[in-house]
């Protein structure tokens, strides 16, 4: 929690306003609305394994683009596919799919067109390291400044937190609000 708490107030220093918001709904009800239980389970997955493999852990919000990526590319939910009954008969079988697709192209040789091989980055590689040995990046160099009108790399985090006022009444604000809401009885 205290690596988010840092975050959010990089996220306001940046300019990410937004982001910041999020991290502090998602600090709060960590912190303040969320029961033990509910807290440790969120806490303890934010990362999913879906191969099963050592290291090759993805973030969820990651894994569920992989999920959106197969199910709208590879099995064409858009247009007339993309009825509910479509998207709820294909989504919970994608990942079986993708398995048994690896399975059969690995059972047939790679002849099969699913698997491309690796591009040759030696030429980018080369490029990138002339320029970073011809701006001197890596070299300590005294006297060297940052052309920028402060000649400093700003603290976000800093900048953040000198930020944080002003933003941090308006989300009570609006909690106290969508608090006051939910306890109105609906129509």
């Amino acid at each position: 929690v205290l690596l988010l708490k840092v975050l959010a107030l990089g996220y306001r220093g940046a300019g990410r306003s937004k982001y910041a918001h999020e991290t502090m709904s998602l600090i709060h009800n960590l912190v303040h609305v969320w029961p033990k239980p509910l807290r440790d389970i969120v806490l303890k997955n934010w990362l999913v394994n879906p191969t099963g493999k050592p290291d090759s852990w993805l973030p969820v919000d990651l894994m569920q683009e992989h999920i959106n990526y197969w199910v709208k590319v590879v099995y064409k939910a858009h247009g007339s596919n993309a009825s509910f009954e479509w998207l709820k008969t294909i989504t919970p079988c994608i990942d079986f799919l993708r398995q048994l697709a690896t399975q059969i192209n690995q059972e047939l040789g790679s002849r099969q067109g699913s698997k491309h091989s690796s591009p040759d980055l030696w030429r980018d590689i080369t490029t990138l390291m002339r320029s970073l040995h011809e701006h001197s990046v890596y070299i300590q160099q005294d006297g060297r400044v940052i052309e920028d009108e402060k000649g400093a790399v700003p603290n976000i985090v800093a900048r953040g937190l000198e930020a944080l006022h002003k933003p941090l009444q308006e989300y009570n604000e609006a909690f106290v609000t969508a608090k006051i809401r939910r306890r109105n009885k609906p129509l």
